[in-house]
Order: structure tokens, then C-alpha cells, then sequence
């Protein structure tokens, strides 16, 4: 993907956000404490992808990589760290299809109306604690920016652009 990224940056961009970190997120989902296994995966990424994407050969420093993490609409590119937010994706898995689960478990008798209740019950919770994050995790990280560069993350948190 670093490679690709060199010739054809918003190509290996779109792959690695729509594929692979589709991919990763797939097994946070569904192993638990996942996170510990990607280690080498979110070591390619800093030093290789994000620094060939970005055109720079040095590498780039912790908080362009925390940045990065950042969902678009935060200023950043979406590409999350798979180390650190296996734990979530799990838990708001296992909530999601809580009601599946117990119906599996034999605990409860499935429903289709009960899931669709239990789904509608969580996903707005999941959604408002990701957005709280990513609003905390903002307001820390654009402190170490340029004066320049914090009034170009400010727009962009505000319009989303």
C-alpha cells in the first residue's frame, strides 16, 4: 500500500480506509481484546503509509498519526489506530447483537422486533460516546499545532471540510 501511495495517493488511501481497515475492524468486532495482535500493522502504518502518503521521508511524529485518526469531519483522515480501538468495537458488537447472542444462548426466544429494539436502543449511545471522543481527542491534539495549522483544523472541524 506505501508503494501504491506514492503514485497514486487517493487510490491507496481509499484501499486502506475501505478495505483493510474494514478488514481489521471486522476482527475487533468479533474477537474479543483483538488489539494486542496489530501491533506490526499500526507500526506499517506510521512509518510506512501515512509518511509515503504524505511525501515526506522522515516519517511523521505521534501527533500527525493522532490526527490521522481523526474522522474526517474532525480534520483528520479516518484511518484508525487497530491497537487501540479494538476493545470498543467489540464491546458495541456484542451490545449490538445482544439480543442475537441470547437467542443463541438459548436465554431468550429471538424476535426480529426485539433485535431491531435492542439495535435502535444502542447505536445511538455508541454514536454519541465516538463523537464525545473524538471531540475530546480533538481539543488535545490541536494544541500542538502551529498557530496557522490550529486555525486550519478549527475550519475543518467546524465545516467538516
Amino acid at each position: 500500500m506505501a508503494r501504491a501511495s506514492k503514485k497514486f495517493p487517493q487510490t491507496a488511501y481509499v484501499a486502506m480506509k475501505n478495505s483493510l481497515q474494514m478488514e481489521w475492524q471486522y476482527v475487533h468486532r468479533t474477537v474479543s481484546d483483538a488489539g494486542k495482535f496489530f501491533d506490526r500493522v499500526e507500526e506499517a502504518i506510521a512509518s510506512e503509509f501515512l509518511p509515503s502518503l504524505f511525501g515526506v521521508d522522515d516519517g511523521i511524529t505521534r501527533k500527525y498519526r493522532k490526527l490521522a485518526e481523526l474522522q474526517v469531519r474532525h480534520g483528520g483522515l479516518s484511518l484508525s489506530n487497530p491497537t487501540t480501538n479494538a476493545n470498543e468495537c467489540y464491546k458495541s458488537s456484542t451490545l449490538y447483537c445482544s439480543h442475537l447472542l441470547s437467542a443463541l444462548r438459548s436465554r431468550v426466544q429471538y424476535r426480529p422486533v426485539d433485535n431491531l429494539e435492542c439495535q435502535s436502543e444502542v447505536m445511538p449511545e455508541y454514536w454519541s460516546r465516538i463523537e464525545a471522543a473524538y471531540k475530546a481527542e480533538f481539543k488535545s491534539e490541536v494544541d500542538q499545532f502551529s498557530q496557522n495549522a490550529q486555525r486550519t483544523l478549527k475550519r475543518a472541524n467546524k465545516t467538516g471540510r
